[in-house]
């Protein structure tokens, strides 16, 4: 069995700013590879030239279908964007023509049945947020050949290279004036990634097996704390104005590798890893509940994290008293409900959706926004929404008992908007899951809750890991599943209640799911979910939102699966 490798460098994306480094990163990590015994492949726009969809997909099916091949690198320099939970890479023609535009997120899930043991996914590319409608809307072509092969548990590591909403630099090498302007830049990730594995400190090194021979590696496990700090300190040393830190979400196990340790002639001076750990620190949920599960927060990002996080948190005083919905943070123009008479109480930026308190099954309810844009609330049996906004979109959702079903739980009712605040803001920045023991950690550790919100979340953790597997065995121990189920858990299981709801995802990242597992959702609501906003719970810009209210009048908001 080989290796192989993919390498993309795109320094210019149409209407884009060019880049200055993408091409000779490219270059640079492909010579590297090569040198490390990878069979690679290079695509560049370099001297004019353009990149398009139908070149990867041509690169990859030819390594793919060889069918030899136990690890594949597939690594993109070039300009980015966050659409939601879709990271999108654009190609040369991106900006005039939306399907030249990578779905790295969609891309990761069709990877896993490539029949590649270990796929590498490096992305040297900012993570900004969409600036105009245009790029809102924008979906991602698929790369990955559908070879329909599960008989190989594929594991797919994502190196960023920095954190959702962040830019990934380029910064001057410091070179004379002599040499051309690209080759005096650097992507600052780019090259921390490779000098990293020269003369790197012996406790990043670890046994491993390459094309069936025992060998050493540096450990993706052991770079996923040090990366990061080495990456920003780069940044520091440039302006102390930069910032860059990289997330690693790994699936491999403790002998996931990208490449061998090497030497240099002189050496490399470099703090080690133990001196580097000690910048992180954990804010962790309430330990009694959900046995030390944690999230690691860099110390610099805890003031931000917990304005996020206290912003995201539900106001104990508004919690739910019936059966219905409270939207905070955007004031709602209107509202309605395919299902039920949905009745409107405005108090400025807090709104009040009330419907009959005996519903047997989950509604939808269809919130517009004073600012054109909007949301598909869910309303479960006996349960409160309390759906929180922010001007990107929805930050969170809590689904919580309605008040004449607290019976003595209102102790879990304060838990969950805790540790449901909490996830929301890791997975707002990054930082849920980033490997596969995080997810199952979360989702075991909330399985004994009978809680939607939390049931979600857990989910989303698996599904972005690659355990949609291990879902069924999470949802049969929440009873409020068992009479009906929302829309996301629906696709996931693959199983579907005639009183499924609402009618689309709550969840941005299960709209990549659709294409493959949904055939006979209507035109209208799929069109719809391309006009997101980049935030974790789907909401709809203004043009996605007359999509919505077309799909009413042509009566497909009641649509069921077949």
């Amino acid at each position: 069995m080989k290796r192989a490798a993919l390498l993309i460098g795109l320094d210019n994306a149409s209407q884009f700013p060019p880049l200055k480094a993408a091409v000779s990163g490219a270059k640079s990590v492909g010579e590297w590879l090569a040198a490390e015994g990878y069979q690679t492949t290079l695509l560049t726009d370099e001297n004019g030239g353009a990149v398009a969809v139908h070149d990867v997909k041509a690169a990859l099916k030819s390594i793919v279908e060889k069918g030899d091949t136990e690890k594949l690198v597939v690594y993109f320099a070039g300009h980015g964007l966050l659409n939601g939970l879709s990271e999108l890479w654009l190609l040369s023609d991106a900006a005039h023509d939306i399907d030249q535009v990578i779905d790295v997120s969609r891309n990761v899930e069709a990877a896993r049945t490539c029949g590649v043991k270990s796929v590498v996914i490096i992305s040297d590319a900012c993570r900004l947020l969409p600036g105009t409608v245009s790029q809102s809307r924008t979906s991602g072509a698929m790369i990955f050949p559908a070879m329909n092969d599960y008989s190989v548990d594929v594991e797919v590591d994502r190196f960023f290279a920095t954190r959702p909403g962040m830019a990934a630099l380029e910064i001057s090498s410091g070179q004379g004036a002599g040499s051309s302007d690209r080759e005096r830049y650097v992507g600052i990730f780019t090259e921390a990634l490779r000098d990293i594995h020269i003369d790197p400190d012996a406790t990043l090194i670890g046994p491993v097996t390459i094309e069936g021979k025992a060998s050493v590696g540096v450990l993706s496990r052991k770079l996923k704390s040090l990366l990061p700090h080495v990456v920003d300190g780069r940044a520091q040393d440039k302006s102390l104005s930069l910032r860059q830190q990289p997330q690693l979400v790994l699936e491999c196990g403790d002998d996931g590798y990208v490449a061998r340790p090497t030497t240099s002639k002189g050496g490399i001076a470099r703090k080690s890893a133990s001196q580097l750990y000690r910048h992180t620190a954990s804010l962790s949920l309430n330990r009694s509940i959900l046995n030390d599960f944690s999230i690691p927060v860099p110390l610099r990002d805890e003031a931000s994290f917990r304005d996020f996080r206290d912003r995201a948190r539900p106001p104990f005083a508004l919690l739910g008293k019936t059966v219905g919905a409270t939207i905070i943070g955007k004031p709602v123009a209107s509202a309605f409900s395919p299902d039920v008479e949905v009745g409107v109480v405005k108090s400025g930026r807090i709104t009040q959706l009330r419907v009959r308190d005996d519903i047997v099954s989950i509604i939808s309810v269809v919130a517009r926004f004073e600012d054109g844009t909007g949301a598909v609330i869910g309303i479960v049996p006996k349960h409160h929404t309390t759906v929180m906004v922010e001007p990107f979109g929805i930050s969170n959702v809590l689904f919580e008992f309605a008040a004449q079903d607290w019976d003595g739980k209102l102790g879990l009712v304060l838990d969950y908007g805790a540790m449901a605040s909490e996830i929301a803001t890791a997975a707002n920045f990054g930082m849920f899951p980033e490997s596969r023991e995080d997810a199952q950690a979360f989702a075991s550790s909330s399985a004994h809750f009978n809680n939607p919100t939390l049931t979600l979340y857990a989910v989303m953790g698996l599904v972005e890991v690659g355990l949609r597997s291990k879902i069924s065995s999470l949802t049969d121990k929440m009873a409020w599943s068992k009479s009906s189920a929302l829309f996301d858990l629906c696709l996931h299981l693959g199983s579907w209640s005639v009183d499924a709801g609402p009618f689309c995802p709550l969840l941005s990242q299960t709209w990549a799911f659709l294409e493959n597992d949904m055939k006979n959702l209507p035109d209208n609501i799929v069109e719809a979910g391309r006009y997101r906003q980049a935030s974790l719970w789907t909401t709809f810009t203004a043009e996605g939102m007359d999509l919505i209210e077309r799909a009413r009048e042509a009566g497909e908001l009641q649509w069921q699966q077949s």
